[in-house]
């Protein structure tokens, strides 16, 4: 079986669930606290909702909000996005903030199999450097932090033409990143060039 990303040393990352008891009310309670309802994958009847003020719901701390209250026969449950299981712990200092700036260091290789579908999710706004990202992949690990992109052999996946911030839609990337590329985070609004101190991003690519 293929999979994306470095070869574990353990254990595959999985997310904590949790299946509701759900009645007639919009109003739930969370038994993890989340940020806000980007880290909170929400499913009714097996349909995913869209997040967001406005939207199918919105989430803080460990209140839930629905838009429309459930009927007593929906099934409701949520993934933790942000809840990662059987996981290992990267090496101390090995991912700092810094490495969002003019090209952040690498992220993760599709090492086997078939990438078919990516796409990038703001889960905190970026703040202290350059808010627009791009996500791009290259052929090569070697990129350092503040070095151009272009000094790599790369390809755009995904160009923003924005500022990220938690209202910001999930984005899907416009190129497919090849087997055995690297991803890298690439600011490139022409704005400020500093280190970062705040800035979540969740990137999910599928395939086989």
């Amino acid at each position: 079986m293929s999979y994306i990303g470095p070869e574990p040393t353990e254990n595959y990352a999985s997310f904590q669930t949790e299946t509701f008891s759900v009645s007639a009310t919009a109003s739930y309670t969370l038994s993890y606290a989340v940020a806000n309802e980007n880290e909170l994958a929400l499913f009714v009847n097996n349909v995913r909702q869209q997040p967001g003020s406005g939207k199918a719901y919105t989430a803080s701390g460990t209140a839930l909000t629905l838009s429309a209250a459930t009927a007593s026969t929906d099934t409701m449950y949520a993934i933790y996005l942000g809840r990662a299981l059987q996981t290992i712990t990267p090496a101390t200092n090995s991912i700092t903030s810094a490495m969002l700036a003019s090209s952040a260091a690498t992220t993760m290789t599709a090492g086997a199999g078939t990438i078919l579908f990516g796409e990038i999710n703001c889960l905190e706004t970026p703040a202290g450097g350059e808010p627009d990202i791009d996500v791009y992949t290259a052929t090569v690990a070697t990129g350092t932090e503040d070095a151009a992109i272009s000094d790599l052999t790369e390809t755009a996946v995904l160009n923003t033409g924005a500022d990220w911030t938690l209202t910001k839609d999930p984005m899907a990337f416009t190129t497919v990143p090849p087997a055995n590329g690297y991803l890298y985070l690439v600011g490139s609004g022409g704005g400020t060039d500093a280190t970062y101190t705040a800035g979540k991003f969740l990137i999910s690519l599928w395939g086989y």
